[in-house]
């Protein structure tokens, strides 16, 4: 269960990330370096169901030096979200099944049972 549970908590920032493809040409969002990649590499794939992710990461070697930059750097949010809540998340989410945004509606919805580092971790987070 613990394995699962991490994989879960890690995958709050594969929904943020594949959230944040779609949304890539908004002037000041964290992977809007990525949309001349997406727009010429992943113009077919399918939005909103982790296809422009899948899309990215098979085109990992043609990716710009931006996009790459920007994707480090949301892979290191989502390390340091995974930190910062894996104990609460194992601690109030444990019944939660996987899938976009479960686990991250779980930790929501406990916010004040929450520990300070995973709380600062959601403050921190873009509101869509």
């Amino acid at each position: 269960m613990r394995r699962a549970l991490f994989m879960m908590v890690t995958g709050l920032g594969i929904v943020a990330f594949h959230g944040g493809v779609v949304h890539a040409g908004d002037k000041g969002h964290k992977l809007a370096a990525c949309k001349a990649d997406v727009d010429k590499l992943c113009k077919d794939a399918p939005r909103g169901s982790g296809g422009v992710g899948r899309c990215l990461r098979e085109h990992e070697a043609q990716l710009s030096e931006a996009c790459k930059k920007a994707i480090d750097q949301v892979k290191a949010e989502r390390e340091a979200m995974k930190q910062a809540c894996a104990p609460d998340a194992e601690r109030l989410c444990r019944d939660v099944g996987r899938g976009p945004g479960r686990v991250l509606g779980c930790l929501e919805s406990h916010r004040n049972e929450l520990g300070e580092a995973c709380r600062k971790k959601l403050d921190e987070r873009p509101r869509r």
